[in-house]
């Protein structure tokens, strides 16, 4: 018979072996490992947290209340003395277009903005924060608010909103992400109290001619600050952006250089507009 030695047995042959405990660990922590017990602990632990589909039957009836209260927003922002979103779509009416790495605009183009002015603006209870913690406001694009897809705005400022997008999905079971993204977005959408909406008047491309030259683009937007419980809106200021009188671009890409600058500008006019309203060191876009 072969005789297996006893633990006991094993430390006094073996006095100095890897195997034996460190001081202070126990004799299953040096069998198991205290590294693979904390994997098992950690695994152990995610899998109790709610699962997607629980997530959104604890937060749907909160969540559909505040969804409503965003249908509210968009009817009072829809509602807003603007006119309708105009695109004017305008084309070179002769040359084949620049190849030059600087494009300039012609001399009869309107000076270049990219601010709200200085009109006169309210104050808040609050100061507003659209990012981490503390968050109580959302910029989004009038458009987005609209339930069809396919409705886009004239010029995409890539405003992010795929936490709504994720929201109405789940709600009609249509597609969950995953937890951790999912509890998040219903998070921001219930501690959601001011709705900064960017509301397009006028559009028109900015469009490469000749001669190193380019009829500059111009956009025009309204920023309406709603209060979301009450539905009131507390602000409406201008915006509006151009390009720069000289936009240095490459040769191969002038019309996507082009649209990039006034993107970028009027990227810098609703920062600008939101500015006042925000906590101190915030920014509605970073």
């Amino acid at each position: 018979m072969i005789r297996i030695p006893t633990l006991e047995a094993r430390r006094q042959s073996e006095p100095h072996s890897s195997w034996a405990p460190a001081v202070g660990q126990s004799e299953a922590g040096s069998r198991w490992g205290i590294p693979s017990m904390l994997v098992w602990l950690v695994l152990i632990s995610a899998g109790c947290g709610p699962s997607p589909e629980e997530i959104v039957e604890q937060h749907r009836g909160r969540a559909v209340e505040r969804l409503e209260l965003l249908a509210a927003v968009l009817e009072k922002a829809m509602a807003s003395d603007l006119e309708t979103a105009v695109i004017d779509e305008r084309r070179p009416s002769e040359g084949t277009g620049s190849e030059d790495e600087i494009a300039a605009p012609l001399e009869s183009a309107p000076e270049s903005t990219s601010g709200p002015g200085d009109p006169s603006l309210p104050t808040l209870p609050e100061k507003l924060c659209f990012h981490g913690p503390g968050r109580n406001a959302a910029l989004i694009h009038l458009e987005v608010l609209d339930v069809d897809p396919s409705t886009r705005p004239p010029l995409d400022l890539i405003i992010p909103s795929d936490w709504l997008t994720w929201i109405r999905e789940a709600l009609d079971d249509r597609a969950i992400p995953n937890a951790e993204l999912l509890e998040s977005s219903f998070q921001q959408l219930i501690d959601l109290k001011y709705l900064a909406v960017i509301r397009t008047k006028h559009y028109s491309e900015p469009v490469e001619l000749y001669d190193e030259q380019f009829a500059p683009g111009w956009w025009e937007a309204e920023l309406l600050l709603f209060q979301i419980d009450s539905g009131t809106e507390i602000a409406a200021l201008p915006l509006e952006a151009s390009n720069q009188h000289h936009v240095r671009v490459r040769e191969d890409t002038v019309a996507s250089g082009l649209r990039s600058d006034i993107w970028a500008r009027a990227r810098e006019s609703v920062r600008i507009a939101c500015d006042p309203f925000c906590a101190e060191g915030t920014r509605a876009i970073p």
